[in-house]
């Protein structure tokens, strides 16, 4: 039901911001293939950040980006765009753990973050249009703590109560109410690359 619901919050709320383009490859600068191409971001146009802020103002679980996420959402955005690996590890911080970044989130967004195995609890795609999936996860690592990831990228092989790893950029941190009545924190995630664990 909260998947549902925030998934319908979610989308409901990127479609009012298309309301200004007059299609999706508009405001994505028509580079929704996962393709590198050209960029609008050196010209200030950042569509994956205006992606990421109008996601972050919403009654389920509001979350704000921290200024170094802003900027790395703007001059990296290729890397959010589809499932993509290239490149992720020359940016990743792989000693970046989920106490530090909760210790001061405003801190972090500069670099991503890699859970080597993250337990899914909830997996929930919508489809934007034909060439675009928005995927949200919501994720437990080894020590339990948890994580919900934005991507917009379709993952098949991928379902609830697998285990997968993440390369991920740490854009915020949230709460929200857990089927036992309690409050969940989790920090929040812009997905770039998630493959699900074969054992």
């Amino acid at each position: 039901m909260f998947k549902k619901l925030l998934s319908l919050f979610l989308v409901l709320m990127f479609i009012f911001s298309l309301s200004a383009c007059d299609d999706l490859n508009e405001m994505t600068g028509g580079d929704l293939d996962g393709s590198t191409g050209s960029s609008d971001s050196q010209n200030g146009d950042t569509n994956i950040l205006e992606f990421y802020e109008g996601l972050q103002d919403n009654d389920v679980m509001p979350f704000e980006i921290t200024e170094k996420a802003k900027t790395t959402l703007s001059e990296k955005e290729d890397l959010f765009m589809g499932n993509n690996s290239e490149g992720l590890e020359e940016i990743t911080d792989t000693a970046l753990e989920y106490k530090v970044l909760t210790k001061n989130i405003d801190k972090h967004g500069d670099k991503l973050i890699y859970l080597s195995e993250a337990y899914v609890v909830s997996i929930d795609e919508t489809e934007l249009d034909e060439e675009t999936t928005f995927t949200e996860l919501q994720l437990m690592d080894v020590n339990e703590n948890s994580y919900y990831c934005f991507a917009l990228a379709a993952y098949d092989n991928i379902f609830e109560e697998d285990v997968v790893s993440v390369y991920a950029l740490p854009i915020g941190e949230t709460a929200f109410e857990n089927v036992s009545g309690g409050t969940t924190l989790a920090v929040v995630l812009a997905g770039c690359y998630i493959e699900k664990c074969e054992y």
